[in-house]
């Protein structure tokens, strides 16, 4: 059996009554989601580190860790040291620098967040058997967080831009944090100068009556990695890798409370993804899913909760052909997929 702690860190609050709060350990550090889409956009500083905040104003340090496998980005961090005469594996540590600030106005409304990250990466040793040279990138972001006014409370409106550079134009594959470097290195320098990454949000939930909530959303991300290349590049491990990137994701989940404690909830999402210069793979799915709620509370956040879920999905040509998605590389090339189960959903905190 193998028992992890997701979190383990040691916070103070208003520190001797003060503003002042500070934190040190591995903690979830991140804040709004697209929850139909499980997608934690923008400020996802979910790792090991330290950090303090006054007030509205927030700053921290992260030390992510990392292992270089086969499946990992293509930023390594581990290396040959044989300093000693022998050989012995280094690990050179990413130093991520955040700092975060809210401007509320019009009564606390409307909310802007601004966020500057700075990374760094040291080169390797000089007697390691791998060279790595020393790399850096930034971030700079704005999210506007707006509350609507609508025949019921909780109504909301989220926008927001991110731009990531160098060795920080990270995430792909649903992960948003911004050290998960995206594409391959230059082919001659070896550093991720010229990288990028594009990434626009919009969320927004309308709570319309007792009888109607919508939450919809759309994301769209462009990336590039180091290298010249349009299409694929050589990444550290001499593997071939897209060094460019370009997705759209967008979904609408209409909830219908039927009584208190019977919500139907259905939704349409579609998906489309460009790797290099291939054709775009994309992705249509409907979802019906009956929901109980044992809470009696006519709310999208109602939980706990029990969904019958029954999903179609139908993919293109290219998606069906390349097999996509994970589905796919199970069932293979098929034009339609099917889906249903029962899913449970409680929260902790």
């Amino acid at each position: 059996m193998i028992v992890a702690l997701p979190e383990a860190f040691v916070e103070a609050r208003n520190i001797m009554g003060s503003d002042w709060d500070v934190w040190a350990g591995s903690r979830w550090l991140r804040f709004d989601d697209v929850h139909i889409a499980d997608y934690f956009y923008f400020d996802d500083h979910s790792a090991t580190g330290w950090g303090v905040r006054h007030k509205n104003t927030r700053f921290s340090m992260f030390f992510p860790a990392a292992i270089d496998t086969a499946a990992s980005n293509s930023t390594p961090y581990s290396y040959t040291n044989v300093i000693s005469g022998g050989k012995s594996l280094i690990y050179r540590q990413r130093e991520v620098f955040v700092l975060e600030q809210i401007i509320p106005f019009k009564n606390n409304d409307h909310k802007v967040k601004l966020l500057a990250e700075f990374h760094t990466v040291d080169k390797s040793g000089k007697n390691s058997v791998e060279q790595y040279p020393a790399d850096y990138g930034w971030v700079l972001g704005a999210k506007l967080s707006s509350t609507l006014k609508t025949r019921l409370p909780g109504s909301f409106n989220q926008i927001s831009v991110r731009y990531g550079a160098g060795i920080a134009n990270g995430g792909d594959s649903g992960n948003t944090q911004t050290w998960r470097t995206y594409g391959a290195p230059d082919e001659v320098k070896g550093t991720y100068n010229g990288a990028y990454s594009l990434t626009a949000v919009e969320h927004i939930l309308l709570n319309l009556s007792d009888r109607w909530s919508l939450n919809g959303y759309a994301v769209f991300t462009k990336s590039k990695g180091g290298a010249s290349s349009d299409d694929k590049a050589m990444d550290y491990y001499k593997r071939e890798i897209f060094n460019r990137k370009s997705e759209f994701n967008t979904g609408v989940r209409a909830t219908y409370y039927f009584n208190n404690w019977f919500h139907i909830l259905t939704e349409l999402h579609y998906a489309q993804r460009r790797d290099g210069n291939q054709d775009p793979a994309s992705m249509v799915k409907f979802v019906l899913a009956p929901t109980i709620v044992p809470t009696a509370e006519r709310s999208v956040w109602a939980r706990p909760h029990i969904r019958f879920i029954a999903e179609v999905s139908r993919y293109n040509d290219q998606a069906m052909n390349s097999l996509y998605s994970p589905f796919l590389q199970q069932s293979g090339a098929k034009r339609l997929g099917t889906y249903l189960g029962v899913r449970a959903e409680w929260w902790v905190f």
